[in-house]
């Protein structure tokens, strides 16, 4: 993937005259996210675009772009948590709704970039649903987060996903495919205890790539209905095998599944111990696979 695709990938879609938009940039750096950020933010509000492949890129040089480089400008909003919070609160998820329905000060349109959208507390992104999935026309949002798995499911599916420089993420995550296989494949038991010995031996860092691809996958598997309607898959599975286990895990349990899962991979980013965190999100899969066999 090139470094800009992802910009040239949003461009396209604010090409589309009359329209707001909802994006998600994951897999990046966090300062390669936020350059990439600050791309789609620059054009959204240029005077002078300039066309690159029929693309509209800023021009760098009106005054709406050197103001947007200065993060100065007043159409576009950075949102992070608040001084002394980790979190980013309802109060700021309000505050975006309602500068959402004012008119632009100077601009064509309004931008709201949350930095770190896997810090928003479960009420602000809830409080956000309705305005990602139905944006004002003149309105674009830009949800920043490492992993797509760190945010909340009913987000992303509200969100076009750009993902950014993922190529090496994706062929660590390659790595553990027989293993993931197993997690949906194999009797409880032998997941519960086989599986569960090789990543309790991994490094914390090797646990959090399968739990998110386990998350990406369950995700996708939650859409998986609605892929012929350009849903766009987050795991690094074959479509040929989602199929398959779509049928396995159905898409409740696997929406189910999901939610856990990024709840997991908090925990494992606040340093829990590993081992439990293990067991849960193994359990966060089979169980439900194995309930949805009983319920047919």
């Amino acid at each position: 993937m090139r470094d800009d695709e992802p910009t040239a990938q949003a461009l396209a879609l604010l090409a589309a005259a009359g329209t707001g938009r909802s994006l998600l940039l994951f897999g990046g750096s966090a300062a390669s996210m936020a350059e990439i950020a600050m791309r789609i933010s620059s054009a959204a509000v240029c005077r002078q675009p300039v066309r690159i492949d029929a693309l509209p890129y800023p021009c760098g040089d009106c005054a709406e772009c050197l103001l947007a480089a200065q993060r100065q400008h007043p159409d576009i909003l950075w949102i992070a948590p608040r001084q002394g919070s980790t979190k980013i609160s309802i109060e700021e998820s309000r505050m975006v709704r309602e500068g959402a329905a004012l008119k632009p000060y100077q601009a064509a349109r309004k931008v709201f970039i949350f930095e770190q959208a896997q810090r928003l507390t479960a009420e602000a992104a809830n409080a956000l649903l309705k305005i990602l999935e139905e944006p004002p026309a003149n309105a674009v949002f830009i949800l920043v987060a490492e992993s797509s798995a760190h945010v909340l499911p009913t987000v992303v599916s509200r969100c076009h996903p750009l993902r950014c420089g993922i190529e090496s993420v994706v062929a660590e995550k390659a790595a553990y495919a027989e293993v993931i296989g197993r997690i949906f494949e194999a009797p409880e038991a032998a997941v519960l205890n086989g599986v569960y010995g090789e990543l309790s031996r991994l490094t914390r860092r090797d646990i959090e790539l399968v739990v998110q691809e386990l998350s990406g996958i369950c995700r996708d598997l939650a859409v998986w209905q609605y892929r012929s309607a350009g849903v766009l898959l987050l795991s690094s599975q074959p479509p040929e095998r989602l199929g398959v286990w779509s049928g396995v895990l159905p898409a409740a349990g696997a929406a189910a599944a999901c939610e856990e899962l990024t709840e997991v991979l908090s925990a494992v980013a606040a340093n829990a111990n590993v081992k439990m965190c293990v067991d849960r999100a193994l359990k966060a899969v089979v169980r439900r696979r194995d309930n949805a066999r009983i319920g047919r």
